[in-house]
């Protein structure tokens, strides 16, 4: 089940963002006061993991995450995980998945985040 993360480090000249965790998902909610401007949820985290990252106002993205596991070259140990592009669709139970998970988040981020992943499902059935 989804929890916020309240000491959530700010950035200076970036928006302000909210952090909503578990062991499936990450959610980070980028927002100017009230005002929602974005979102990126990672899922699957112990298998494939996977993100969304919606921007108000720019085309979503689908991207894997190279975890930064040491994959037998040389120097080894982690490195720095980055997102890649991903042109796969997003799982169909996603969005049940995330309602589900995401009961005790804050209602109007809940919301926001679970509008859009609908368009991205119905948009993938087409």
């Amino acid at each position: 089940m989804l929890r916020e993360i309240r000491q959530v480090r700010q950035i200076a000249g970036q928006h302000a963002r909210r952090w909503f965790t578990d062991d499936n998902w990450d959610l980070f909610v980028w927002h100017e006061g009230p005002k929602l401007l974005g979102f990126q949820l990672t899922y699957d985290k112990d298998r494939s993991e996977r993100a969304i990252t919606w921007m108000e106002g720019e085309a979503p993205r689908l991207s894997r995450i190279d975890s930064g596991k040491a994959n037998g070259t040389a120097g080894g140990g982690m490195k720095t995980p980055i997102l890649r592009e991903d042109r796969g669709a997003l799982p169909a139970d996603i969005v049940i998945r995330f309602h589900r998970d995401s009961a005790k988040i804050d209602a109007v981020a809940r919301r926001y985040v679970f509008s859009r992943l609908r368009v991205l499902v119905a948009e993938d059935a087409r």
